[in-house]
């Protein structure tokens, strides 16, 4: 019995030794295996040594970087503000040109930091200032829908607001921050399409495509300053000239003028208007026409006239420039001949050189929200309505948004 156990144990422990051996002497062949590479020459780690400008705006300022050890590839080179992405536009070994990245309020004090594709480390970091390039500096309740916006020569706001749907009046904010109802309410759910300052010192406009100029005056309720004939007319918007003429469009068969007397005269242009605006001694004036739309310029004259016939072509046909189905709500212009549209586009504002180049202002910045309205101030600040909708899952209210430019506005004549 005692030799049959002992023979079982030997019959077991046997392939166990056996199998033990076997490994044993497999694993003194072995190598380890290992993701390090001798023979792999890096590429020297970046540093930066400055940022210039070391302050500007989210998503928008052009910065140099400079330093050692970058790319001149630009592609190769990643620079980080915070931990959004830059835009690298040139790129030397110790040069970068990057557009910011678009960071949050809360990170405005920006660390930037390069990497270059090849090297082990990230650069050192440095902090650069990155204020907002859009505001809301109105505070409105979701009911609340504002609509035409408008500046006077002290710099004070002006904008038509729809409340419920059904009440309507002119706000005033001053440049302190104070808002207060300019005019009484209104019934009726109007909505101003247009408010211009008049060299008289009141504020004029036009509403649901009604034939009627409006004059207001602080605290008084708003009344009609004359009707435009026939009464088939539809205006949409108005501007001043030099010469204190207001100009009107709409969809009609015409465009007017009428004299600080109310005196009427008709310039046969059959035409969607949707907007115009007068600089210096042009009228611009835009056009919805089928899947596209268009900016005419007419020439303002010595006696104040313009001649549509003489104009057979656009100054910029958007939808062969940038893209059809894509029309204008309203525009301005800035000092320096640059035309803004506000659009129904994802990219809001459009902004047309003066050779007639169409781009989208700011990409990636503004929200792809329709932009309504849209005005300058007496500064370097272009402010558009901008309409309600979803971004990201989140619902957005209507509101009044600031875009910081830069650069001046063109003049407004109605604004002395």
């Amino acid at each position: 019995m005692k030799t049959i156990f002992m023979n079982r144990i030997k019959a077991v422990l046997l392939p166990v030794s056996l199998l033990m051996m076997i490994l044993m002497t497999g694993c003194g062949d072995d190598k380890t295996t290992t993701l390090w590479d001798p023979d792999v020459v890096a590429k020297p780690d970046p540093t930066i040594t400055a940022v210039t400008p070391d302050s500007g705006l989210s998503g928008i300022t052009e910065l140099t970087i400079t330093g050692t050890n970058f790319s001149a590839v630009k592609e190769e080179n990643i620079v980080y503000f915070n931990t959004a992405k830059g835009e690298v536009l040139d790129a030397t070994p110790t040069t970068l040109r990057v557009k910011a990245g678009v960071v949050t309020p809360e990170g405005e004090n920006a660390l930037v930091k390069v990497r270059v594709i090849g090297a082990f480390a990230f650069s050192n970091t440095v902090t650069v200032k990155l204020k907002q390039a859009v505001e809301y500096p109105v505070t409105l309740q979701g009911f609340e829908q504002p609509s035409a916006i408008e500046f006077d020569k002290d710099g004070n706001m002006y904008f038509s607001m729809l409340t419920s749907d059904v009440t309507n009046n002119i706000v005033k904010i001053t440049p302190a921050g104070v808002k207060t109802m300019f005019t009484p309410n209104v019934g009726g759910g109007f909505k101003f399409t247009s408010l211009k300052m008049g060299p008289d010192g009141a504020l004029y406009g036009v509403r649901n495509s009604a034939r009627a100029i409006f004059r207001m005056t602080e605290g008084a309720a708003i009344t009609t300053w004359t009707a435009v004939t026939p009464n088939t007319v539809k205006l949409v918007d108005i501007d001043f000239d030099n010469a204190g003429n207001l100009w009107a469009c709409g969809d009609n068969q015409s465009l007017f003028r009428l004299d600080p007397s109310k005196v009427l005269k008709s310039y046969p242009f059959v035409a969607n208007a949707t907007a115009l605006r007068v600089v210096g001694n042009d009228l611009y004036v835009a056009v919805k026409k089928d899947s596209s739309a268009m900016l005419y310029k007419f020439p303002i004259n010595g006696s104040g006239d313009i001649d549509p016939a003489a104009v057979t072509t656009p100054f910029v046909n958007i939808g062969t420039a940038y893209g059809y189905k894509v029309y204008v709500n309203q525009f301005t212009v800035d000092a320096l001949g640059n035309i803004y549209l506000a659009t129904n586009d994802a990219a809001a504002i459009l902004k047309v050189t003066p050779s007639g180049n169409v781009a989208p202002l700011y990409p990636g910045v503004l929200l792809p929200l329709e932009a309504m309205f849209i005005t300058w101030d007496n500064s370097t600040n272009l402010y558009y309505s901008r309409s309600n909708g979803t971004v990201s899952g989140k619902t957005v209210d209507q509101t009044i948004a600031k875009v910081l430019m830069g650069v001046q506005g063109a003049n407004y004549n109605g604004r002395r």
